[in-house]
């Protein structure tokens, strides 16, 4: 679901008015809260998480040093792709991940 980090990544950086965000806080918005208020699950372990970061590093879409996510001008694209796919209209699931992403950034449930 790297695709979906991606979007969350820029979601939450956007909403903040920031080009970077702390490793910590992703993983609190993906296991605390999308996961358990919002019953969305993206990945089953930090590690797995880990790995799709590494994985937008890999690709030039994010520069991460094990703390930190700088995010770079590719995360738009990726981004701009996840929001016109064709899924969205033909997955409800994949629309609803995406409702309650924005939902929940929106919601500013950053807060620990």
């Amino acid at each position: 679901m790297w695709t979906f980090t991606a979007y969350i990544i820029w979601k939450l950086c956007q909403a903040q008015g920031v080009d970077k965000i702390h490793y910590s806080e992703l993983t609190h918005f993906i296991f605390d809260i999308l996961w358990k208020r919002h019953k969305i699950v993206l990945n089953d372990s930090s590690k797995e998480l880990e790995r799709e970061i590494e994985y937008l590093k890999e690709i030039g879409a994010v520069d991460f040093n094990g703390y930190e996510i700088r995010i770079k001008d590719k995360l738009k694209g990726i981004v701009q792709i996840v929001e016109q796919s064709a899924l969205k209209d033909q997955l409800t699931l994949y629309r609803e991940y995406l409702d309650k992403i924005n939902q929940a950034v929106l919601q500013g449930n950053l807060q620990q």
